[in-house]
């Protein structure tokens, strides 16, 4: 990987910045996506905490598709959106935090302050959309693979093609940064760096949506 892989091809502006004095940068997408392998990364080049919310989650009430199987997906959507609530109020240092695959596609009945936690992580700068591609099949593809590797999802292929196919829409309505392609983790991590600190020193309200080069992930 040379170093001018690395690089955006453009940056374009994106919508409205994050409340002043935000301490929590959100990577957000669907499964696969390299949320929590870039988001430690950038954690550390970075200097703050890294909050994996998945791992949290297994943490505190185990295996997800145990739990979802059991007392099914609302549910589970209703404790994960808890469990984020709790590590938000318990943040003492700046963190960057990889969101489960589902967080952002949650109905907002399901409560919980949900609507008001997704809108702010939609609004702030320092949240980040990752997708392999604006290609849903293409998605599809990269992303089922990536899920099909983890012990503690189930090994349904189809399910997790339906689950691509059916967030894709809502993901991609996003009005937030996005970085689009399937390079190292180290090269997103890069740019996500170079965005975060840009933004801080920035004028409050801009953001930037990243088309970068394709190579292995």
């Amino acid at each position: 990987m040379t170093a001018a892989a690395c690089e955006p091809d453009e940056y374009a502006p994106a919508g409205a910045g994050m409340r002043p004095g935000s301490q929590l940068a959100h990577l957000v997408g669907p499964g696969g996506a390299g949320k929590t392998t870039v988001g430690a990364l950038l954690a550390g080049r970075l200097g703050w905490d890294f909050i994996d919310l998945d791992q949290a989650f297994l943490a505190q009430h185990g295996h997800i598709a145990t739990f979802i199987d059991t007392q099914g997906y609302e549910a589970y959507a209703r404790h994960n959106v808890a469990l984020y609530a709790r590590i938000r109020r318990a943040l003492r240092r700046p963190g960057v935090a990889a969101l489960s695959s589902g967080f952002m596609t949650y109905p907002a009945a399901i409560g919980g302050g949900y609507a008001e936690h997704r809108a702010a992580i939609e609004a702030a700068a320092h949240t980040v959309l990752l997708l392999p591609s604006l290609d849903v099949e293409r998605c599809v593809d990269v992303l089922v693979a990536r899920q099909l590797s983890r012990p503690y999802l189930d090994g349904d292929r189809g399910q997790h093609e339906r689950r691509v196919r059916e967030r894709m829409p809502a993901f991609l309505a996003l009005r937030c940064a996005r970085h689009v392609g399937t390079e190292a983790p180290q090269c997103i991590a890069t740019a996500a760096k170079a965005r975060t600190t840009a933004t801080k020193s920035s004028v409050t309200g801009h953001r930037f949506l990243v088309k970068s080069r394709s190579s292995a992930f």
